[in-house]
Protein backbone atom coordinates (compact mmCIF):
# COMPACT_ATOMS: atom_id res chain seq x y z
CA UNK A 1 0.00 0.00 0.00
CA UNK A 2 1.32 3.46 -0.95
CA UNK A 3 2.46 6.00 1.56
CA UNK A 4 -0.24 8.81 1.81
CA UNK A 5 1.61 11.24 1.88
CA UNK A 6 2.98 10.69 -2.10
CA UNK A 7 -0.55 9.41 -2.21
CA UNK A 8 -1.48 12.94 -2.01
CA UNK A 9 1.48 14.63 -3.42
CA UNK A 10 0.55 12.84 -6.70
CA UNK A 11 -3.21 13.28 -6.47
CA UNK A 12 -2.27 17.47 -5.88
CA UNK A 13 -0.09 16.95 -8.94
CA UNK A 14 -2.86 15.51 -11.27
CA UNK A 15 -5.26 18.35 -9.95
CA UNK A 16 -2.60 20.57 -10.97
CA UNK A 17 -2.37 19.25 -14.43
CA UNK A 18 -5.80 18.99 -15.22
CA UNK A 19 -6.45 22.67 -13.80
CA UNK A 20 -4.18 23.55 -15.92
CA UNK A 21 -5.20 22.00 -19.04
CA UNK A 22 -8.76 23.01 -18.50
CA UNK A 23 -7.36 27.14 -18.34
CA UNK A 24 -5.06 26.72 -21.48
CA UNK A 25 -8.38 25.25 -23.33
CA UNK A 26 -11.37 26.78 -21.80
CA UNK A 27 -10.15 30.60 -21.11
CA UNK A 28 -9.19 30.73 -25.41
CA UNK A 29 -12.67 29.59 -25.82
CA UNK A 30 -14.29 32.12 -23.43
CA UNK A 31 -12.27 34.79 -24.83
CA UNK A 32 -13.00 33.90 -28.48
CA UNK A 33 -16.72 33.60 -27.60
CA UNK A 34 -16.61 37.18 -25.86
CA UNK A 35 -14.85 38.34 -28.92
CA UNK A 36 -17.68 36.83 -31.39
CA UNK A 37 -20.52 38.50 -29.62
CA UNK A 38 -19.19 41.93 -29.92
CA UNK A 39 -17.65 41.62 -33.63
CA UNK A 40 -21.76 41.00 -34.05
CA UNK A 41 -22.91 43.65 -31.94
CA UNK A 42 -20.28 45.92 -33.79
CA UNK A 43 -21.56 44.70 -37.09
CA UNK A 44 -25.36 45.53 -35.92
CA UNK A 45 -24.38 49.48 -35.12
CA UNK A 46 -22.39 49.68 -38.15
CA UNK A 47 -25.57 48.74 -40.36
CA UNK A 48 -27.81 50.59 -38.02
CA UNK A 49 -25.97 53.75 -38.43
CA UNK A 50 -24.96 54.07 -34.88
CA UNK A 51 -21.14 54.05 -35.99
CA UNK A 52 -20.51 56.24 -39.10
CA UNK A 53 -17.16 55.24 -40.95
CA UNK A 54 -15.66 58.35 -42.28
CA UNK A 55 -15.28 59.50 -46.12
CA UNK A 56 -12.47 56.85 -46.16
CA UNK A 57 -14.15 53.91 -44.85
CA UNK A 58 -12.76 54.18 -41.16
CA UNK A 59 -14.85 53.57 -38.01
CA UNK A 60 -12.44 54.44 -34.85
CA UNK A 61 -13.86 52.33 -32.32
CA UNK A 62 -15.25 53.78 -28.65
CA UNK A 63 -12.91 52.67 -25.49
CA UNK A 64 -14.88 50.26 -24.79
CA UNK A 65 -14.59 48.20 -28.01
CA UNK A 66 -11.50 48.96 -29.17
CA UNK A 67 -10.29 45.03 -28.24
CA UNK A 68 -12.43 43.76 -31.03
CA UNK A 69 -9.56 44.75 -33.49
CA UNK A 70 -5.93 44.76 -33.92
CA UNK A 71 -5.95 48.48 -34.26
CA UNK A 72 -9.53 49.86 -32.62
CA UNK A 73 -10.62 50.39 -36.15
CA UNK A 74 -13.31 48.98 -38.58
CA UNK A 75 -13.14 49.26 -42.20
CA UNK A 76 -16.48 49.48 -43.96
CA UNK A 77 -16.86 49.28 -47.91
CA UNK A 78 -20.24 50.18 -49.42
CA UNK A 79 -20.92 47.78 -52.46
CA UNK A 80 -22.44 48.97 -55.60
CA UNK A 81 -25.90 47.29 -55.28
CA UNK A 82 -26.23 48.71 -51.57
CA UNK A 83 -24.58 46.18 -49.45
CA UNK A 84 -21.94 46.63 -46.91
CA UNK A 85 -19.35 45.02 -45.79
CA UNK A 86 -17.30 45.36 -42.79
CA UNK A 87 -13.55 44.01 -42.20
CA UNK A 88 -12.48 43.50 -38.43
CA UNK A 89 -8.54 43.31 -38.85
CA UNK A 90 -7.41 40.97 -35.90
CA UNK A 91 -3.42 40.89 -36.66
CA UNK A 92 -1.96 43.30 -39.19
CA UNK A 93 2.07 42.83 -40.07
CA UNK A 94 4.02 44.46 -42.50
CA UNK A 95 2.61 46.54 -45.28
CA UNK A 96 -0.75 45.36 -46.32
CA UNK A 97 -0.46 41.88 -44.73
CA UNK A 98 -3.13 41.14 -42.44
CA UNK A 99 -6.00 38.15 -40.60
CA UNK A 100 -9.27 39.22 -39.79
CA UNK A 101 -13.16 38.34 -40.19
CA UNK A 102 -15.28 40.00 -42.96
CA UNK A 103 -19.29 40.82 -42.24
CA UNK A 104 -21.20 40.96 -45.62
CA UNK A 105 -24.76 42.22 -45.35
CA UNK A 106 -26.86 41.05 -47.32
CA UNK A 107 -24.63 37.68 -46.98
CA UNK A 108 -22.13 37.08 -49.84
CA UNK A 109 -21.40 33.70 -51.12
CA UNK A 110 -17.57 33.33 -52.24
CA UNK A 111 -15.53 30.79 -54.10
CA UNK A 112 -13.59 29.63 -50.99
CA UNK A 113 -9.82 28.66 -51.06
CA UNK A 114 -9.22 30.36 -54.86
CA UNK A 115 -7.52 33.24 -54.23
CA UNK A 116 -8.08 36.46 -54.04
CA UNK A 117 -12.00 36.66 -53.83
CA UNK A 118 -12.81 40.23 -52.18
CA UNK A 119 -11.50 43.82 -52.84
CA UNK A 120 -12.22 45.54 -49.11
CA UNK A 121 -11.58 48.98 -47.51
CA UNK A 122 -8.81 48.12 -45.23
CA UNK A 123 -5.66 49.72 -43.20
CA UNK A 124 -3.27 51.62 -45.39
CA UNK A 125 0.32 51.31 -45.27
CA UNK A 126 2.10 54.68 -44.55
CA UNK A 127 0.47 56.62 -43.91
CA UNK A 128 -1.20 55.36 -41.22
CA UNK A 129 -4.49 56.42 -40.34
CA UNK A 130 -5.82 56.30 -43.70
CA UNK A 131 -7.14 53.06 -45.80
CA UNK A 132 -6.70 51.45 -49.20
CA UNK A 133 -8.59 49.13 -51.08
CA UNK A 134 -7.10 45.43 -51.26
CA UNK A 135 -7.87 41.76 -52.13
CA UNK A 136 -8.55 39.61 -49.68
CA UNK A 137 -8.45 35.66 -49.51
CA UNK A 138 -11.39 34.63 -48.16
CA UNK A 139 -10.20 31.67 -46.32
CA UNK A 140 -13.54 29.48 -44.42
CA UNK A 141 -17.18 31.06 -43.92
CA UNK A 142 -17.19 30.75 -40.21
CA UNK A 143 -21.36 32.02 -40.05
CA UNK A 144 -24.06 33.44 -41.93
CA UNK A 145 -22.45 36.56 -43.45
CA UNK A 146 -19.08 35.86 -41.47
CA UNK A 147 -16.07 34.66 -43.32
CA UNK A 148 -12.18 34.71 -42.07
CA UNK A 149 -10.06 36.21 -44.56
CA UNK A 150 -6.31 37.20 -45.00
CA UNK A 151 -4.17 39.31 -47.12
CA UNK A 152 -0.40 38.72 -47.90
CA UNK A 153 1.56 40.56 -50.39
CA UNK A 154 4.35 38.68 -49.67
Amino acid sequence: MPEPRKTRWWLLGVAAVLALTAAVVLVPLLISRAAWKERQALAGMVLAGELAPDAAGIVGLPPQFRGATADGKLYVTRRAGGGTWVLFVTWRGKGSNLHGYLYTHPPEFFDIGSGPTAEVVAPSVPPAGLSTKVEVDVEEQVGPGWYRVSCSMD
